[in-house]
């Protein structure tokens, strides 16, 4: 995980994210920050304390893109000069630490509710493009090390999602010759593109973007549990309704999966309202 806005703390629903992932994913979690401190007083934190697989991590973004294509940006300002600091910081660190260390990065508008440490060089539809909120590779990986080069060759600083999606798709449409032009479907198993896997989007993103107002309505258990049946990983699509005040409490997609995967988290408030 990624926390890249300079916040000490977390809110509700990213410790929930935190939580359920150190409960569920099979993997040692880390919370990589780029706050030098940790605000341990703030309640929701409290719960994440008690994990014994999560360890925190304060960032050091030069050491980080050290001798990599990404130390370009940096070094010429394009960095400091980001139109959206938070998101394009995320974007970066993500791609520099999968492919130092390897292993899965995932967004912290998440719920992780199945295994994912069997996976290994995956990448997910989330409708129209491959999206960047779950990444899997091994260290080193020679498509991440591309798409390294490909982000710093389009990177200039402006447009919030301007190392998202749409750089990834057209990243995997060109160097795994795959796509509409070429006739080869994006979704599959690239055995010849360093053993890339795309899985179709019910497996980190059960709901679609544009489907994320269904996330906040109400349902029973049958119809969550069918929903997410598939799922490795639900995704909330915070970039888009954090700004909006989403109740939950009424049995919606957090509270389902709430009290199931992060019930520490969710004990806080008996809800996962930002406040």
């Amino acid at each position: 995980f990624l926390e890249t806005s300079g916040s000490s703390a977390l809110t509700i629903r990213q410790a929930c994210a935190v939580e359920s992932a150190a409960q569920h994913s099979g993997r040692k979690v880390i919370l990589l920050m780029t706050s030098n401190t940790v605000n341990v007083c703030e309640e929701q934190m409290v719960p994440l304390l008690s994990v014994p697989n999560l360890l925190l991590v304060h960032i050091n973004p030069r050491l980080l893109v050290k001798d990599t294509p990404l130390q370009a940006m940096f070094d010429d300002g394009r960095v400091d000069g980001t139109c959206c600091k938070t998101i394009h910081l995320s974007d970066i660190f993500r791609l520099a630490v999968l492919f130092r260390y390897g292993g899965w990065y995932t967004d912290m508008d998440t719920i992780t509710v199945a295994a994912s440490d069997k996976l290994e060089n995956v990448v997910a539809s989330s409708g129209d493009f491959v999206a960047n909120g779950n990444l899997i590779f091994s260290a080193g990986n020679g498509f991440l090390k591309l798409l390294l080069s490909r982000a710093e060759e389009r990177y200039t600083g402006q447009g919030w999602n301007s190392l998202g999606p749409v750089l990834l798709t057209e990243a995997i449409m060109d160097f795994c010759k795959v796509g509409r032009q070429t006739g080869r479907p994006i979704i599959g198993h690239h055995k010849n593109c360093w053993n890339l896997s795309v899985f179709n989007y019910p497996a980190f993103y059960p709901l679609k973007a544009n489907q994320r107002q269904q996330l906040f309505e109400s349902g029973d258990d049958f119809h969550w549990r069918e929903l997410f049946k598939d799922s490795y990983s639900v995704h909330f699509f915070g970039q888009l309704t954090s700004t909006r005040v989403w109740r939950t409490g009424n049995h919606t997609a957090y509270d389902f999966l709430g009290q199931r995967y992060c019930p520490l988290t969710y004990g806080v408030q008996g809800n996962m309202d930002l406040r």
